[in-house]
This record gives C-alpha cells, sequence and structure tokens, in this order.
C-alpha cells in the first residue's frame, strides 16, 4: 500500500525520537517557567485597600495644565524593568513584577468646593484603560496583549477645605478575587481620565498644585 504525500518523507523515522525528547524538554521547560513565575504569593498594595496609598503615576506639569484646561487628559505608563528606573512620575511601580491593577483612582491635590457652595460638590472621573498592555513577568520578560478597553468610574464628595468626605463610586476595573486564575489588567498602557461631567461649577482649581492616577492591585518581586 502506497501512501501518497510530499511531507511523508521529510522526517526520517531515525531522528523522531530525538525531535520527540527536544519538544518534552521544551514543554517540560515552558511549564517549569510558568510555575516558577506565578509561585508564592502576589504582595498587595496598598496593604490596607481602605486606608492606605496605592502606587500613584503622576502627571507632569504640562499634563495638569492641559487637564485643568480639557478637562480630559491621555496617561501613558511605560513596562518596568529588572534594575531599571522608571520615570520619576510613575516610579512607585520600580522593582514591580507581575503588576495587576484592580481600582484605579483620580486625584487633584488642592482641589475644592467654592466659597459659596451649599452642598459638598463631585469630583467625577470617568478613567480607561486601552486594552493594549504589557505585562513583565519575574524574569523581565514583556508579554503584549490586545482585549477590550476598560473603563471605570471614580468619584468623590468634597468639601471647602479640600477633604474628601465621601467616595462614591470607587474605580473598581474589576472584582479582586485572591487566587484566582483569571488575571486582572496591569497598569503598562495608555490611559484616558475625562472629568468633563465633574460639578466643575461649585468646585474651586484656584489651589490645585498637583493629580496623580493611584492604583489598588498586586505584584510580585522580579528574580534575582
Amino acid at each position: 500500500m502506497e501512501i501518497s504525500g510530499s511531507g511523508s518523507a521529510d522526517v526520517p523515522l531515525s531522528v523522531t525520537s530525538d525531535v520527540l525528547m527536544t519538544i518534552r524538554s521544551n514543554l517540560q521547560d515552558l511549564l517549569l517557567t510558568a510555575t516558577e513565575d506565578n509561585s508564592g504569593i502576589p504582595a498587595t498594595f496598598p496593604a490596607d485597600w481602605a486606608s492606605g496609598t496605592g502606587k500613584r503615576r503622576w502627571l507632569s506639569a504640562t499634563e495638569l495644565q492641559t487637564f485643568l484646561t480639557e478637562k480630559i487628559v491621555m496617561l501613558p505608563i511605560t513596562p518596568v524593568f529588572p534594575k531599571q528606573k522608571s520615570s520619576s512620575l510613575s516610579s512607585d511601580f520600580d522593582s514591580s513584577a507581575n503588576v495587576r491593577v484592580y481600582r484605579v483612582r483620580f486625584y487633584l491635590q488642592g482641589l475644592k468646593a467654592t466659597s459659596d457652595c451649599p452642598s459638598m460638590p463631585k469630583m467625577k472621573s470617568i478613567i480607561a484603560h486601552s486594552g493594549r498592555e504589557v505585562i513583565v513577568s519575574r524574569r523581565g520578560v514583556s508579554n503584549l496583549f490586545d482585549h477590550s478597553p476598560l473603563n471605570t468610574l471614580h468619584s468623590y464628595e468634597l468639601d471647602g477645605n479640600g477633604r474628601v468626605v465621601n467616595v462614591v463610586d470607587n474605580g473598581d476595573l474589576v472584582e479582586f478575587v485572591p487566587g484566582s486564575a483569571f488575571g486582572a489588567p496591569g497598569p503598562f498602557t495608555m490611559w484616558a481620565v475625562d472629568s468633563s461631567s465633574a460639578e466643575w461649577e461649585m468646585l474651586d482649581t484656584s489651589e490645585v498644585v498637583g493629580a496623580y492616577l493611584e492604583f489598588f492591585g498586586t505584584n510580585y518581586a522580579f528574580f534575582k
């Protein structure tokens, strides 16, 4: 019986066992790497989500001015790799591997209610993750992912002294489920902040001196 097909003689039987051994070895290496990269319990930042401060991405002077003028701003965060210092605007992410974020908020330092405001005005921000991101493994290997854009709403009420009185919408991107096999998105992407729907007529920006995105999530340390 003759079997036709141009590829039947391309792989000699004498090397089949070697090929299979190589494939098996490569698969074992990949499995070992995946197990090592995901072993252990990631650190949570901040340790206390109710009262702690998360990792921040500060706005530059130009970005802040753009936001105050347009009430919208685009904020990129570049990936962080082992033994590499990132921009001072996002240095909170230094030495952090496999970073995942579950909640993101946006704050203006110095923002307060106007002196004649009869109530506590609401600062409101729609914060969007572009869907195209880089996750850096514990070995310092970057992995590019594309998924649907994500967005969340963060809003809070504040008084005439700029004190946050009540967080109305907490900025959750995805639900935080410890030990889940499904990864949350990472921070290394392009973020968009749109606060055009905030109650600006009752908000005083005359003493605003800074602004930042604040992230809540998990990360590992890089392998040494």
